[in-house]
């Protein structure tokens, strides 16, 4: 299936808890782009939600909520170990995670751009000359 955009959980993240780029996370996700995303990006969010539940920003039920959430958002999950080998080549190369890398990998994979607030991942492809990987939103 054709993805107009690999989505990264900056943007799932800011569009259900009150964040800086919550706006353009919200504005983004009403646009009814077609998403894809790693497997990964529900740990992700499973991961934000429980530090937002420790420092008593959202309430267990919100994070459930949020996590449920995504698969209204994102119409594939990517499987992770088809994307390993690259992710580890990507993020070896250009000093991003592994988690970033999975993102990256799966754009040059689909085609698609990884949309995001992420900044230091926008500055850090930008810097590797994968600039054409990467749609930042704002």
């Amino acid at each position: 299936m054709p993805a107009d955009f690999i989505c990264d959980a900056s943007v799932l993240g800011a569009a259900f808890f009150q964040e800086t780029g919550t706006p353009a996370a919200r504005r983004f996700l009403e646009a009814g782009h077609l998403l894809v995303a790693p497997e990964l990006l529900w740990i992700e969010m499973a991961s934000l939600a429980a530090k937002k539940v420790w420092r008593n920003e959202a309430t267990l039920d919100v994070g459930n909520r949020a996590i449920e959430a995504v698969s209204e958002f994102v119409s594939e999950a990517e499987p992770l170990r088809p994307l390993t080998k690259r992710a580890l080549d990507l993020a070896a190369s250009h000093q991003v995670s592994a988690y970033d890398a999975a993102y990256l990998a799966l754009a040059e994979a689909r085609g698609a751009p990884v949309a995001t607030l992420d900044a230091k991942l926008a500055m850090k492809a930008s810097a590797a000359g994968l600039d054409r990987l990467i749609f930042t939103l704002t």
